[in-house]
């Protein structure tokens, strides 16, 4: 696999202590035309990061700090298994930028793929196992975990014994259940206080399984649920091996205050496709109060991954297949053809989109997470329909906040 060339590895706490300092000096640029933050803009310690198999084919937590050269953030050493890729998910700085939450994950079988949970010590690059309950499994490939404070992670999946969300404390012996959750978790965020969260079940109809999302709301200081369930409708998947996927893309703004999320109405697939009839965005309050469709302009029937920018007044989406699949938009505006804020980009990506930190672009790999297949990631970049090459290697990209 290709990577970025670099001097030495260089811990992500020394580089934020230099900037501070006004000792550290920009040497050489991500890719052409990405270095430089916009003019009068004050950058702070923002972090693109991502996935890339080492030489051994294991893989490794790598990021940027501010548009600086690529650092490799953890050392593992356990070499992939036999049946499959070795893999991670999207690696999530914590607040303070000393830790990072991932996810392992391997693809055999074809199923989702799942694995166990890691912190990984930026200075050190040593990585630690989360002791999660049960079958000890997230979902690699979503949101199924994340930061509540700098010292705080959450965990979302189908643990056992009832538990469908837990709080880990960097350092401890064991997690905390988050009682009065449903279960059926796959995708939450924290915010603030108040954990979003994607409920689902499943039924089967006319020999498809159906399954049914909301979007919910958690208060994880009192554990109890919070007013305002949205309804995101009904899918249908194939009557086959389903392999990784997900359901309606969604996301909750950096301030918490407004959600974004796609409604699908279902339709019986054709062998091998995910069924929806019809598919739509909206941006609405945190409870859903005073929804109203942007994005009108992506017409898709595909789940798609969203994300909001760090500013919160663009989303960027991926995976609305067909070609080209890549959208950003406005949330104050319908997103029409005619919408000067309503932009689509080539390559297509999959994945979720990760946004520089002063909205300027957003980053999304090329190809699935599949084995010969870890695509480059590309910087999608308004008004330019053409992406250019971001990293030359890589998938599962994040971005802080």
């Amino acid at each position: 696999m290709g990577t970025m060339a670099i001097g030495r590895m260089v811990p992500v706490s020394g580089v934020i202590r230099a900037m501070r300092c006004g000792l550290f000096v920009l040497a050489v640029a991500i890719s052409a035309g990405c270095a430089g933050a916009a003019s009068g803009a004050s950058p702070g310690t923002h972090v693109i990061s991502w996935i890339q198999q080492d030489g051994r084919g294991v893989a490794q937590v790598w990021a940027s700090i501010d548009d600086k050269p690529p650092i490799q953030i953890s050392h593992r050493v356990t070499p992939p298994a036999a049946c499959g890729l070795d893999m991670l998910g999207p690696p999530m700085f914590a607040p303070d930028l000393r830790h990072v939450v991932v996810a392992g994950g391997n693809t055999c079988g074809q199923g989702q793929v799942l694995g166990p949970l890691y912190i990984v010590d930026e200075a050190t690059g040593s990585v630690a196992a989360v002791p999660l309950p049960g079958a000890g499994e997230v979902l690699t490939n979503q949101r199924s975990y994340g930061w509540i404070d700098s010292q705080t992670i959450f965990a979302v999946g189908a643990f056992g014994g009832g538990v469908s969300g837990v709080t880990y404390a960097l350092g401890a012996r064991a997690v905390a259940p988050l009682p009065g959750l449903p279960d059926g978790i796959p995708e939450a965020v924290a915010r603030g206080s108040t954990l979003f969260f994607l409920a689902d079940t499943m039924a089967t109809v006319a020999g498809y399984p159906r399954y049914h999302a909301s979007l919910n709301r958690y208060d994880l200081t009192g554990h109890t649920p919070l007013p305002g369930t949205i309804d995101l409708g009904s899918l249908d998947l194939c009557a086959c091996a389903t392999g990784d996927y997900h359901l309606q893309g969604w996301d909750a703004s950096p301030d918490g205050l407004h959600v974004v999320y796609q409604v699908v109405t279902p339709q019986a697939p054709k062998q091998g496709t995910i069924g929806t009839a019809t598919a739509h965005i909206f941006y609405a309050g945190a409870d859903g109060a005073n929804p109203s469709e942007i994005v009108k302009a992506v017409m898709t029937l595909s789940p798609v991954r969203i994300r909001f920018s760090p500013e919160g007044t663009l989303v960027g989406i991926t995976e609305a297949h067909d070609t080209p699949d890549v959208a950003s938009g406005c949330v104050s505006s319908n997103g029409l053809f005619t919408d000067p804020c309503m932009q689509f980009y080539g390559p297509d990506a999959s994945d979720y989109p990760a946004w520089h930190w002063d909205d300027a672009y957003m980053v999304a790999t090329t190809a699935p997470n599949l084995p010969a297949q870890i695509g480059a990631l590309y910087r999608y970049h308004a008004p330019r329909f053409h992406g250019v090459i971001y990293v030359p290697s890589g998938y599962n990209c994040w971005s802080t906040p």
